[in-house]
């Protein structure tokens, strides 16, 4: 049987879908599915219409919005199951991605009860506007992520890891453009982006050496990471930022952005080691990756201090995400 808060992502929606495990496996209040097909009359989405009727979960949450859930809101309109959005993109992304018209759909829907919003600024600027307009923060169980083992020797692997569907707020080209501008020896790990014929003409014509794994399970994805020294996750906007939150989990050091809410435990000489201050200056970038290259023991010094701070907000992050589960369940 499910949990009486079900939480329910649609296929392609990798990032809801992630969130919305880790939040099962962090909070122990939720039950997740995952639909995989964007039909609104097929078997998938009957099948999930007679399971909830039986369950009578007592909320069903819905990371983001598509029409999927709408069909699903109106088939179980004569239950007494609750329903909630947890909007896992910043107001930033929400621009940058083009999904205003979902962010408006979602939060106009009458049968909405629930709002819980990523960033908490969006939650603040809600509140008084949407019932339960709370701040629902990412959380993670981070025992996934156990501390890395010692790598072996040779060059040194750069990450850059993200889904086709965030190229566009990753700050790539910048990135690449920092890349080629370095001394030391090192090869890029990739997860996918040479598969997109312009960015693989780019990293050709910038002459940066890759390795693309292409897009990987989850026990890949750990043991990719096993060989990874440093991370880049030099985004223009996040609501967490689970790819960066992975490395530091396991003592990687990440270089980041003011915007990267996983990197904000950095504080005094670690922060400026890894934060970049303008992240549409490439060389900026280069800087901090050249000095983390030359500087093999501080860099994994640096990074098993980022995994002890990422500890502790995530954390508090678990603890303010079952809070509001609970209150929300406790509400009559």
């Amino acid at each position: 049987m499910p949990a009486e808060i079900v939480t329910i992502a649609a296929g392609g929606f990798a990032g809801p879908h992630r969130s919305m495990q880790e939040l099962e496996r962090s909070t122990g209040l939720t039950t997740h599915y995952r639909l995989s097909r964007h039909d609104c009359a097929g078997e998938e989405i009957e099948f999930y219409i007679r399971h909830l009727r039986d369950a009578q979960p007592r909320i069903v949450l819905f990371g983001g919005w598509c029409e999927l859930y709408g069909v699903l809101i109106r088939r179980l309109r004569r239950t007494r199951i609750r329903f909630g959005v947890w909007w896992l993109s910043t107001a930033g992304q929400t621009d940058m991605s083009r999904e205003m018209d979902r962010l408006v759909t979602a939060t106009g829907n009458p049968r909405i009860e629930y709002h819980g919003f990523a960033q908490r600024s969006m939650a603040e600027g809600f509140a008084g506007r949407l019932q339960n307009s709370v701040y629902l923060p990412v959380p993670m169980f981070p025992e996934s992520f156990p501390i890395r083992p010692m790598r072996r020797r040779g060059p040194v692997v750069i990450s850059l890891f993200c889904s086709p569907h965030e190229y566009h707020r990753k700050n790539i080209l910048n990135t690449l453009l920092a890349l080629s501008q370095l001394n030391g020896d090192y090869v890029l790990a990739l997860n996918g982006l040479s598969r997109d014929r312009w960015y693989r003409a780019l990293l050709q014509r910038l002459d940066v050496r890759y390795e693309d794994s292409g897009w990987m399970t989850p026990e890949a994805y750990r043991r990719r990471l096993d060989s990874v020294d440093i991370g880049v996750q030099v985004s223009f906007t996040e609501s967490f930022n689970q790819v960066a939150a992975e490395h530091a989990l396991r003592s990687i050091p990440v270089i980041g952005s003011e915007a990267v809410p996983s990197l904000a435990g950095l504080r005094g000489p670690d922060r400026a080691r890894l934060i970049v201050n303008d992240p549409e200056d490439p060389a900026q970038i280069a800087a901090r990756l050249n000095w983390l290259i030359r500087h093999p023991k501080s860099r994994r010094e640096i990074g098993q201090r980022l995994s002890g701070a990422l500890r502790k907000q995530i954390g508090r992050n678990n603890r303010l995400a079952r809070n509001v589960l609970t209150q929300w369940l406790n509400q009559k």
